[in-house]
């Protein structure tokens, strides 16, 4: 045996009896094609024709830096300049990082079917984008572990900035709907979502979208078809092969020192057909590892909308937010089932750090510490505070899938822009669900992402 395949022969995994490691393989292929795509680039021969007037300097240029991850960044001087204009000097940007939360949990009173906790995310971040010819693609994928399960949370490609349309988006990602569902897990001031926007508000999907935005990014549209996508515990996530999806978002005041408040008003929708006639809705208290306190059990029904509206004011060091959600699923043989919820929340930093707002998604961004912690400065880091009171009703009729509150106080503390760690207290009341009674949670979580 060669020493190329002796090397190989180490390298590669071990076939388990039964079958090889499918996970493994299937977890590699996007990375495999990508790395393909880096060497072609930067390996890629001599163009014929080409400009040699100045043989010293390279064809193309890479370049490489940590800012939130690596990142690759490959130039070419000249090629397609007189068709693309300058921006076409960028022909790859690649940013790779990853993410790793970790959480430990301990409850008490109705807490039949609860966990104790573990590894929350553990997945590697791969985006970008690339300049094919005038315009750019931008590229984003997520792969790894989520509750220690494999998942291909999103995988989409981006076309921004189409006449007419704006942004188009498809692959696995997002629909428009709600600011707490769309923000970062790792910008959101609590661990989980709240009650009414897990139970009702869809996961991630495959399917695809259209975005754009006034050009003073005050006011910003989608809308969006999904059908199913890789399954995940959290979220709405029934099997449909059609929903429809849009969102409306207005700042109405952008805010700062001296302006005032920021004000961000929303409204969004969805509508859902159910081909099996099957839906139902549920959700835990708001903790991952927590028991699912929630659940309207099989409805029979054709189809479902869900109604949302949010807003958001900011100042300073403080912020307030809410939404409010009805849901109708429309019967298909029994009458319509309604249900709803609603939260409000406020945060407080303890150090004066503002919780961003990305214009472009319509929500609140991550929180980059002021005074980051380091060796041999007192510096503290971010520290922030907050309060959350969710409310939801799944009872209508025959449909005793529980109507309760919950009440979460928090905090988090942030060293440095790449880590982050918090701790939550919950106390749910439930009644007229499939269990009854009070929880109590008590957890905390270390977040990395690099």
């Amino acid at each position: 045996m060669c020493p190329l395949h002796r090397a190989w022969a180490n390298f590669a995994p071990r076939r388990r009896a039964g079958g090889g490691p499918i996970h493994l393989r299937v977890a590699l292929l996007p990375l495999v094609g990508l790395f393909l795509l880096i060497g072609i680039t930067l390996l890629g021969g001599t163009r014929a024709g080409a400009d040699t007037s100045e043989p010293d300097t390279p064809r193309r240029q890479v370049r490489w830096y940590m800012d939130r991850g690596l990142n690759v960044e490959v130039r070419r001087r000249r090629l397609l300049e007189e068709v693309a204009g300058p921006a076409s000097e960028l022909f790859l940007h690649v940013q790779a990082g990853v993410r790793l939360s970790a959480d430990a949990v301990a409850f008490a009173g109705n807490d039949q079917g609860s966990e104790n906790g573990g590894p929350r995310r553990a997945y590697l971040r791969v985006g970008g984008e690339f300049w094919p010819w005038r315009r750019p693609v931008n590229f984003y994928l997520e792969i790894g572990l989520i509750n220690r399960d494999f998942s291909l949370n999103t995988a989409k490609l981006t076309f921004p900035a189409l006449p007419y349309v704006g942004d188009l988006q498809v692959g696995q990602l997002d629909p428009p709907m709600s600011m707490d569902a769309l923000a970062s897990s790792f910008a959101a001031p609590f661990m989980e979502k709240s009650l009414p926007v897990d139970a009702l508000v869809p996961n991630s999907k495959f399917g695809l979208l259209l975005a754009n935005r006034t050009a003073s990014q005050d006011v910003t549209w989608a809308l969006g078809w999904f059908g199913d996508g890789a399954s995940r515990e959290e979220g709405e996530n029934n099997s449909s092969p059609t929903r429809v999806s849009g969102r409306v978002t207005w700042l109405a005041s952008a805010g700062g020192e001296d302006r005032g408040p920021l004000l961000h008003l929303g409204a969004y929708g969805y509508y859902m057909y159910s081909a099996n006639k099957q839906i139902q809705y549920d959700t835990r208290a708001e903790s991952n590892w927590a028991p699912k306190l929630f659940a309207t059990g099989t409805i029979d029904g054709s189809g479902s909308i869900v109604l949302g509206n949010e807003m958001a004011v900011a100042y300073g060091r403080w912020s307030i937010q809410g939404e409010l959600l009805v849901t109708r699923v429309q019967g298909a043989t029994a009458g319509d089932a309604n249900f709803a919820g609603a939260y409000v929340l406020g945060t407080w930093s303890l150090t004066g750090e503002p919780r961003p707002y990305d214009r472009t998604k319509g929500c609140f961004a991550t929180i980059t510490p002021q005074r980051p912690v380091a060796f041999g400065a007192h510096n503290v880091g971010a520290w922030e505070v907050a309060l959350r009171l969710s409310y939801l009703d799944l009872v209508d009729g025959a449909v005793r899938g529980g109507r309760g509150v919950e009440l979460m106080p928090g905090l988090n503390w942030s060293p440095t822009r790449y880590l982050r760690l918090q701790l939550n207290y919950g106390y749910t009341h439930v009644q007229d669900g499939p269990q009854n009674g009070n929880l109590h949670l008590v957890q905390a979580r270390l977040d990395v992402s690099l």
